[in-house]
């Protein structure tokens, strides 16, 4: 085996190992975000059923419908953009 070869090979199991720790690390960072995510939604059903009146509740309710509505009009507004195009 040449020198080029050897160098060669180094190179590539050099940017193997790069590639297999990147990897691992964003499998690490989706998990993470996963466990973020349901606890966050835990606690918010925590405090929307256990601390909160009817009447905030249904402020809660009427703020987040108004919200989807408002994200889906945009994303439409987004579709109709692009379909002139």
């Amino acid at each position: 085996m040449s020198a080029t070869d050897a160098a060669a090979r180094r190179a590539i199991d050099r940017t193997s190992q790069s590639a297999h720790a990147a990897l691992t690390a964003s499998g690490n960072v989706a998990k993470e975000s996963a466990a973020a995510a349901l606890w966050l939604t835990l606690a918010s059903a925590l405090v929307f059923f256990l601390m909160l009146s009817d009447q905030q509740r249904e402020k809660v309710t009427a703020a987040i419908g108004s919200a989807v509505e408002q994200a889906q009009t945009l994303i439409r507004d987004f579709k109709g953009y692009e379909d002139e195009y």
